[in-house]
């Protein structure tokens, strides 16, 4: 954890260029977003969400509650696969020399598990529109 976090931004800005790669048509979703304080929201959320690895209560609160948000910037259930493959490939990048088989196994167990509950908090807002 602390090589990822000592290499936090080097992660956001692979992660947004990959994303975009893989994703062109949602560069007109973010047409009016300040890509600058995106990339610290991302980097505060992924420390949060490290923050409270150990918390899961507090975790799954989080990172419902930020799937709740998202539904406002228009994500959808196809973008959490892209941000997923995003966020693998990220990780991968930033771990490379210390990337093995148990580093990919726990972190896709947690890429799931933070897509999982935002997208159950996506959820709620969409049931109860």
């Amino acid at each position: 954890m602390e090589k990822f976090l000592n290499n936090i931004d080097i992660f956001v800005d692979y992660f947004y260029k990959d994303f975009f790669e893989e994703t062109p048509e949602i560069v007109e979703t973010f047409r009016n977003t300040n890509l600058s304080l995106q990339k610290k929201e991302l980097k505060f959320g992924l420390k949060k969400v490290f923050s409270l690895i150990e918390k899961r209560e507090e975790l799954d609160e989080f990172l419902f509650e930020l799937g709740v948000r998202h539904v406002s910037y228009e994500v959808t259930p196809k973008h959490y696969q892209i941000v997923k493959r995003s966020l693998m490939k990220s990780f991968r990048h930033v771990l490379a020399e210390d990337w093995d088989e148990e580093i990919e196994s726990r972190v896709g167990s947690l890429i799931e598990h933070i897509c999982s509950k935002m997208h159950d908090g996506a959820l709620t807002v969409s049931k109860a529109a």
